[in-house]
This record gives C-alpha cells, sequence and structure tokens, in this order.
C-alpha cells in the first residue's frame, strides 16, 4: 500500500515541476498557451499592412524589443492575422518599429532604450487602436 502511494506522490511531483516550467510541458500547455495569447485586447485596424520590428545591433538597447518581440508579437498575430509581422536585424544602432498602413503611410518608432510596455503603447496611439474590454468569465 505504502508503493502505491509512493509513486502516487512522485508523479504528482513530476507534474507539479512540469507546470513549474512556464507552460513548456506537461498535460495543459496548450491551454496555457492559448489563455495567454487571448488574453491580449488590441485589435489593429484594418489599414494596418505590416508591422516591422528592427532589433540594432547593439544587445543592450534591444531589451525592450526583444521582450516586446517575445511577449507581445505572439498575441498580436493571434488577435490580427490580417497584419504581416517581420522581424529584421540589420547592422545599425538604432532599433525601431515600422508601421506600414494600406495608403501608402509609413510610420517609424525609435524602440533604443525603451521598454516593451511603452512600445506597445506607442503602437496603440499611432495606429489609433482602442483596447477592447477582456471578457469576465462567470463561473
Amino acid at each position: 500500500m505504502a508503493a502505491v502511494r509512493n509513486r502516487a506522490l512522485a508523479a504528482i511531483q513530476r507534474e507539479l515541476n512540469r507546470q513549474a516550467l512556464g507552460g513548456k510541458e506537461g498535460r495543459f500547455a496548450v491551454n496555457r498557451t492559448l489563455d495567454h495569447l487571448k488574453r491580449c485586447n488590441v485589435n489593429l485596424p484594418d489599414n494596418v499592412n505590416s508591422i516591422t520590428l528592427n532589433l540594432a545591433g547593439k544587445e543592450k538597447a534591444n531589451h525592450g524589443a526583444k521582450r516586446f518581440l517575445y511577449e507581445n508579437v505572439p498575441q498580436l498575430k493571434y488577435k490580427n492575422p490580417h497584419v504581416q509581422f517581420m522581424r529584421t536585424k540589420k547592422q545599425s544602432d538604432i532599433g525601431e518599429l515600422t508601421i506600414s498602413y494600406a495608403d501608402g503611410k509609413i510610420e517609424q518608432v525609435p524602440t533604443a532604450g525603451v521598454t516593451q510596455s511603452q512600445i506597445m503603447d506607442t503602437l496603440i496611439s499611432l495606429t489609433t487602436t482602442e483596447k477592447v474590454p477582456v471578457e469576465e468569465k462567470t463561473t
């Protein structure tokens, strides 16, 4: 009886360890990923064609842009399938976010020394995007 209980406790401990890895392993990894993607409440207008993120050559200047690329771009892609997202790494000292519109208008925003939330706020303000309120789940 004790051996069965020890095996069950070991299985539970393994599952908890997998879940502690940030959702990259375990039974519920897909559900956590979908929940993360759905958390974005920004719908870009239809006149936005593409968004290009150019990372600068210097590593320290890219921290906010890299966090934006890792955290926010997948969520934006999920919510806005009509917008093309690209990442480039040109050998320049200035990182920038380039927003291309359907009418040919292009806006460039420098990302050097800026945090990921500041980049997201700038994107929202330039595209005149309204944040959609997050639906509350009732159980």
